[in-house]
């Protein structure tokens, strides 16, 4: 055992290797992330902001709404009226549960998306979060002043729609003779 232990040593040591370095490169973190994890920078920039913006997972964000207070950050969610005031749930079924601190409170929004509020749409927005925020509706923050709101295409196909079998991809009429 004591030789086979030694022969593994020399051959880490012939290809300039230790165990300690190779256990080290296993827990290095990355320095930047686009989402910030491992608490890291996040390097991206828009055409709205020279500042750094994190694309941030709805559920990370309500697990973890401290670490991005003032930070800017992109978030994709179900925007609508929740008792009269603007919200951003991570999803449709999170605002039909009514869910206290699984919302955040969206200032500043556009003519063309509020018309849609009362029936919610899917959007993406830009902004700096105020974890600080509870507000009446009890949000987990708030974007006071987004940067951008932009409707997204999640609306119109939530899923995508599942073909039946033979059917090709961009042909509609192409179906087995064996489909009815």
């Amino acid at each position: 055992m004591h030789r086979l232990f030694l022969t593994v040593a020399a051959l880490f040591a012939a290809i300039g290797l230790s165990v300690a370095g190779v256990f080290a490169a296993e827990a290095a973190q990355p320095s930047a992330t686009d989402d910030g994890r491992f608490n890291s920078n996040c390097p991206r920039q828009n055409a709205f902001t020279t500042e750094p913006v994190c694309m941030v997972p709805f559920p990370r964000l309500i697990a973890e709404p401290e670490r991005f207070d003032e930070k800017y950050i992109l978030v994709v969610g179900f925007l609508a009226n929740w008792h009269g005031v603007p919200e951003l749930f991570s999803g449709l079924e999170s605002f039909k549960a009514s869910l206290p601190l699984e919302n955040i409170y969206v200032g500043d929004i556009p003519p063309e998306i509020s018309a849609s509020l009362d029936q919610g749409t899917w959007v993406v927005v830009v902004g700096k979060f105020d974890a600080k925020y509870a507000g009446q509706t009890l949000s987990i923050g708030a974007i006071w002043h987004p940067l951008n709101i932009s409707p997204t295409r999640k609306d119109m196909h939530p899923t995508p729609p599942r073909l039946p079998p033979f059917v090709k991809p961009h042909s509609p009429t192409a179906v087995s003779p064996n489909f009815k």
